[in-house]
């Protein structure tokens, strides 16, 4: 049984083998649309959207599951060094790559071959990056409650959000006694045991520079999750350069040592987080992060080459 919807801005699938009844999945694709409406900055009544809103004037009373996320966003921040940054919004908003939320993901490059991007000048990028910081996200856990410090602050949970999802659609259909599935959340895959024939699931990792569904190899998945970050997927090519959609929180442009990262683990959200922030961190710097967190990871640098944990390695070409 399997069922395709759109979510957090992608085409998602979840593709269960077991025999279980249609509600089972029906709650599944539920639990992530729900989280899109909570969490999503395009939809005016989201929390985060309120959140926005009232940057500088008051805190703002938002779910326990909303606030997690913030603290883990937060927690991701600091083990990172800033690295991966939620009030990375404003400069989103700049640069306005891949701002189409409710379209396909298929459909992104024809999106951008038809829009005339502009390049933000550098005198604008400083302008608002005093609004990049966050440690200016203000909680109040006994009552529930966020704030960001200044206005014209935003945050934006893109870079974990369709992880959480993935790991919270996990535990529910577990919680169902399903144990064989594969869950992709527009590229936050996620295996709940193998095939029900007791292979793995295999998984592909998209060339970053190439045509959507080419492959460079697959991974191996049983019980673990595999993200993926590349220029791929948002960006728009001005004068033969590629622009993407992953911005260095500190200069509020895309970063350009790499092409792509992918992780495996078993948490799908700190994958999410890690990968885009190991797209600013860089290999060198990135990898020790990896090691220290006993991850493993493919990194493939802006020249192409290839670098790669004991996992990785072992993949199929």
């Amino acid at each position: 049984m399997e069922r395709t919807f759109i979510a957090f801005g992608t085409m998602n699938t979840i593709a269960i083998q077991d025999d279980i009844s249609k509600d089972i999945l029906d709650e599944a694709v539920d639990i992530a649309l729900k989280l899109d409406d909570k969490l999503s900055v395009f939809k005016a009544n989201s929390e985060v959207s309120l959140i926005n809103k009232n940057a500088g004037i008051r805190l703002v009373e938002v779910s326990e599951e909303t606030l997690m996320l913030i603290e883990k966003a937060v927690y991701f921040s600091e083990i990172t060094e800033g690295a991966f940054d939620i009030t990375i919004r404003p400069g989103v908003k700049l640069w306005n790559i891949g701002k189409v939320e409710s379209r396909e993901r298929y459909r992104f490059r024809i999106w951008n071959v038809l829009c005339k991007h502009v390049i933000p000048k550098i005198s604008r990028l400083r302008r608002i990056q005093s609004l990049v910081n966050y440690r200016d996200i203000r909680i109040s856990k006994d009552k529930c409650q966020v704030m960001l410090s200044k206005r014209g602050q935003g945050i934006d949970l893109g870079g974990i959000a369709k992880g959480y999802a993935a790991d919270k659609i996990k535990r529910y259909l577990i919680s169902k006694g399903v144990k064989h599935t594969l869950i992709n959340l527009g590229g936050n895959v996620m295996a709940i045991g193998g095939r029900r024939d007791g292979e793995a699931f295999k998984v592909g990792i998209q060339n970053p520079l190439g045509l959507r569904g080419e492959m460079i190899g697959f991974i191996e998945l049983n019980d673990l999750s595999l993200v993926t970050s590349g220029v791929n997927e948002r960006f728009f090519i001005k004068d033969g350069h590629r622009y993407h959609h992953i911005l260095d929180p500190k200069t509020l442009s895309p970063t350009n040592s790499l092409l792509s990262v992918s992780l495996k683990g078993e948490c799908s959200m700190e994958l999410d987080a890690l990968t885009t922030a190991l797209f600013v961190i860089g290999y060198e710097k990135g990898m020790d992060l990896v090691q220290r967190l006993g991850l493993e990871a493919l990194f493939i640098l802006d020249d192409k080459r290839v670098f790669a944990t004991k996992d990785f390695a072992n993949m199929k070409i």
